[in-house]
């Protein structure tokens, strides 16, 4: 039957097939066609249009004649299998089916359109769309009157809930704009919308056909569109309608527990588009009262910086706190700034009902301000349910030092808890392998489970100490109900004990791989072994290795990728990089080729670049000028704010500017709004178009989008000529890609107080030690101490350039409490700075502990000390003994040296001809340097007078 058949349309074959065939016999076989059809029934195309043209020319009529519209639906239930062709929508076009049919077949359909998968609802509606296109169809039955039926609810009468399917490029295909704007402003039209879930895009499209002038009554606007209203269709919104609107907003928008349909519930923090239509509902208000505040409710997440710190009052802000409070989605900018008005207002931190009052408005605590109050305040505080929730968004430091000051507590709460569950995830945090030595296993798995379920985030140190400790009597049987990143600890060898390596690799591969770094030698173990289990010698990966594989996956280099690019190239793009240079080069000469599942360049579409987001970074200049110019048009104008900046800038960089970019020889308007609209600004619009204040109050908003470098540096001269005199500090804090074009006279300016401020230089000043160096002088000038969150944020790479007076400065409780610090790279001086007060911070702590805190510090010892520790048994290893000051060595006898050393003693040996064991050795006798019994030579031979010439007096 493959092949010789007649046309598909070929009446004279559908009249022999079904004519003579009685229609109810026809009726019942296809009622139980369609019950047994499933997933596995396949229908080629041709198939479909030729069985449904002679089954639509007996059951057409039928159709028609059918009362009621359940019976209608009911028959057409039974036609869905051909249905799902959209070639069977040609025959209703063959057969001259009229409007006035096709919208009963419509109306059908709607019935039975929330029992069908998105794939089936998709095919219906392009066979629907190709019935609409054809030229003898009434010209898509818009002109043609039917009986009954408004002609301006044609998007109700033909496209029904289908039209939830539709792309905004096919509903212009099918409607000009001009007409479609009317049409889509028929209630019958929007009383549909109203009970759909359009597609971001469409729904974004669609909500502008209804704010275009004339614009609708922003009281018409179905609620599921609301959450895309542009900020100019906000703009002269009267105070009443716009807190009418906001209070639709907080309950459409931005309440998690309400949902636009059965299936997708609104993302919390709020969307990046909800934000959006908050901001530009508020730009028209005056000033906020306490009473405004209270009614604004989460829309309130709207508020600008300027606004808060200039158009609410001080007691009305703080009367309006529990509103507030509860506000999710707060930038920390917005909540700096929130706060620093509660504090000048006279509102004060002191206890913790002052600390949990401040809710989501917590993220915007300096943690200077969260690290001077008693621990116990904090810890109190983290225990309550409603107020940890709202830690989850809070910047990483002020996260970092809320876990401190919780963690504090750890050693001495974990020796008198029972019941580990009601530790908090904070206190957990503080977990260290000191502290679990006086468990026993099983507490420790039960430790470790707790920690499981209150999903808590351990670094590298305590899931190795872990690993450790829940596996002394072999692999728990139950080891999914420990961290899940315990397994990149764990042994291979150990493992396969009881469990084959495949069902290891698919456990590493699924586990969170970034806890080690990405050229870490536990990490690259880790490939290697899998690729020797799963058998692969060469470099072809299979679709089944990848998915074993995981994110290891991501670690394979471009070989892998110039061999198995179809495969591996979907799974890199879900990586998120970096990706190494070998990398980068083979996956872009695979894209650029064509040799991948994506096609060449030259066929993309936008929902390729869509799916390509992960793999920006290896497009180069080839790439993207292949790509057809109104696909990148199109794409850079739904342009996802939250997708990594710095891809999307290296985008565009690359794009020819005539063919993308605008280029104005004046100003064709004024910029009122920061969005995506900019990206396509040329240098000299923005320069002359874009007010400076404008810019200096929306930063955290041009952060988010993709310029190239010639309009940050328009940006960057703009706040230039509006802050000659140095900037302040939330504009300092909003920066962001702009410090790159920051020179040491703008520093200079500055005034750095807040380590929240230092964080966020030192990180934009990363690849440049002398502006980094610079920013630490400012903060210390400016009067920030140097405290255990500073040092935190100054961390090992700039410890040691820090002067001696500095040094001076530090507290030793700040070095107990500070993460590790490595003080190697520091000058002798320095180190007898800090080795004093890291005795001090570290004094009270017991064996081995003191020992290993102390150990980085130890160049600074001096002899007495290091005599002290020879009585420890401490093993010193032979890199820390050799950066020990030469004086403080060179008094201690043979036995004291193996007391250090301990098992060690043998690196003596390799170490005899380098100072300064050189030096050491040859004031030593040499019968005592023997009875160490590793041979070494060079002492005073036996029988010698020492004589001391140092004081001839």
């Amino acid at each position: 039957m493959a092949s010789g058949l007649p046309s598909a349309l070929d009446p004279a074959y559908s009249i022999l097939l079904f004519s003579k065939i009685d229609l109810l016999v026809i009726e019942a076989t296809l009622k139980k066609f369609s019950q047994q059809s499933s997933a596995q029934t396949v229908l080629s195309d041709q198939w479909a249009a030729v069985l449904f043209n002679g089954l639509w020319m007996r059951l057409g009529p039928a159709f028609q004649a059918r009362e009621t519209q359940a019976t209608r639906s009911q028959l057409l239930s039974w036609l869905q299998p051909f249905l799902l062709h959209p070639v069977a929508f040609d025959c209703l076009t063959a057969q001259n089916t009229s409007c006035q049919t096709f919208h009963n077949l419509i109306s059908a359909l709607n019935d039975i359109y929330s029992s069908l998968e998105v794939e089936k609802q998709r095919k219906i509606f392009e066979g629907m769309e190709s019935f609409l296109l054809q030229e003898d169809s009434g010209s898509h039955c818009q002109g043609e009157a039917v009986p009954g039926l408004n002609s301006s609810s044609w998007l109700a009468n033909y496209l029904g809930f289908f039209l939830e399917r539709a792309t905004v490029e096919e509903l212009k295909r099918l409607v000009d704009e001009p007409k479609l704007q009317i049409l889509a402003r028929d209630p019958a039209a929007l009383r549909l919308v109203s009970q759909l879930h359009l597609m971001p895009e469409l729904a974004r499209f669609y909500t502008a056909l209804l704010t275009s002038p004339p614009s609708l009554n922003l009281s018409r606007i179905p609620d599921n569109l609301i959450c895309y209203l542009s900020p100019e269709a906000l703009r002269n919104t009267k105070v009443e309608d716009a807190l009418a609107l906001a209070q639709r907003l907080s309950k459409v928008c931005f309440d998690p527990r309400l949902q636009l349909d059965g299936n997708k519930s609104v993302p919390e923090p709020p969307s990046w588009e909800a934000k959006q239509v908050a901001s530009g509902l508020l730009s028209s208000f005056g000033n906020f009262s306490e009473a405004i505040l209270r009614r604004l409710g989460q829309t309130a997440v709207g508020l600008s910086v300027p606004q808060i710190e200039g158009k609410i009052g001080g007691q009305d802000l703080v009367a309006a706190l529990p509103t507030l409070a509860q506000v999710k989605g707060w930038s920390t900018g917005q909540a700096r700034a929130l706060i620093q008005k509660l504090l000048d207002s006279g509102y004060e931190v002191l206890n913790v009902q002052s600390l949990t009052a401040l809710g989501s408005l917590v993220a915007g605590l300096s943690s200077t301000l969260l690290q001077s109050l008693p621990p116990d305040v904090v810890l109190e505080a983290v225990k309550k349910p409603e107020f940890a929730q709202h830690l989850t968004h809070i910047p990483a430091m002020l996260k970092t030092a809320f876990v401190e000051q919780a963690a504090m507590f750890f050693d001495e709460v974990i020796k008198n808890v029972s019941d580990f569950n009601s530790l908090s995830p904070y206190i957990l945090h503080g977990f260290t392998c000191a502290s679990a030595s006086s468990l026993n296993v099983e507490q420790v798995r039960q430790l470790a489970m707790i920690m499981k379920k209150k999903n808590v985030t351990l670094e590298a140190e305590q899931l190795s100490c872990l690993a450790k400790k829940v596996t002394e009597d072999g692999i728990p049987e139950d080891l999914d109900k420990y961290p899940r990143d315990i397994v990149l600890f764990l042994s291979l060898s150990t493992y396969t004990k009881t469990g084959d390596c495949k069902h290891f690799f698919i456990r590493v591969g699924e586990s969170n791989l970034d806890v080690l770094q990405k050229d870490s030698p536990l990490r690259s173990k880790l490939l290697s072994e899998a690729l020797t289990c799963l058998g692969i010698l060469g470099t072809h990966i299979s679709k089944e290795d990848i998915r074993i594989l995981g994110q290891l996956a991501c670690d394979l280099d471009g070989r892998y990728i110039n061999n198995s690019a179809e495969v591996l190239l979907p799974r890199l793009e879900q990586c998120g990089g970096p990706f190494s240079l070998d990398q980068k080069e083979a996956a872009n000469l695979a894209l650029y080729s064509g040799a991948s599942p994506y096609g060449p360049p030259s066929r993309w579409s936008v929902s390729t670049l869509n799916a390509l987001r992960g793999l920006l970074p290896v497009f180069d200049r080839r790439i993207i000028r292949n790509i057809p110019q109104n696909v990148v048009i199109s794409w850079l104008n739904l342009l996802d704010p939250s997708w990594p900046r710095q891809n999307l800038r290296a985008f565009i960089q690359n794009l020819p500017s005539s063919r993308y970019r605008r280029a104005a020889a004046q100003c064709p308007e004024e910029i009122t709004e920061i969005n995506e609209d900019l990206v396509i600004f040329s240098e000299k619009e923005l320069r002359e178009c874009l007010n400076a204040s404008l810019l200096a109050a929306n930063l955290d908003k041009i952060k988010t989008l993709p310029f190239t470098y010639e309009q940050e540096r328009a940006f960057k001269n703009k706040l230039d000529e509006l802050y000659p005199n140095g900037y302040p500090e939330f504009v300092i804090n909003n920066l962001g890609s702009l410090f790159k074009l920051v020179t040491p006279e703008d520093i200079r300016k500055w005034n750095v107080t807040s380590v929240e401020s230092l964080d966020t230089l030192l990180k934009a000043s990363s690849e440049n030690d002398d502006l980094a160096m610079l920013v630490i002088n400012r903060y210390i000038q400016s009067g920030g101490p140097l405290n255990v969150t500073a040092l935190n944020v100054i961390g090992s790479k700039y410890f040691c350039r820090l002067t001696e007076e500095q040094l001076n400065s530090i507290q030793p409780s700040a070095l107990r409490m500070a993460n590790s610090l490595n003080p190697s790279a520091c000058s002798q001086s320095q180190k007898n700075i800090l080795y004093p007060k890291a005795k001090i911070a570290f004094q009270d702590i017991s064996f081995p502990k003191y020992y290993k805190l102390i150990q980085p510090y130890l160049g600074g010892a001096p002899t007495q000390d290091l005599k002290d520790l020879s009585q420890k048994n401490v093993n010193m290893d032979m890199e820390t003994f050799m950066k020990l000051q030469e004086k403080a060595i060179l008094p201690l006898t043979p036995e004291e040296v193996r007391g250090l050393l301990g098992q060690n003693l043998k690196g003596l040996k390799a170490e005899e001809k380098n100072s300064p064991i050189r030096e050491w050795i040859i004031k030593q006798r040499q019968e005592s340097l023997n009875a160490l019994g590793i041979g070494l030579t060079g002492g005073i031979p036996n029988g010698y007078i020492i004589i001391n010439l140092g004081n001839k007096n």
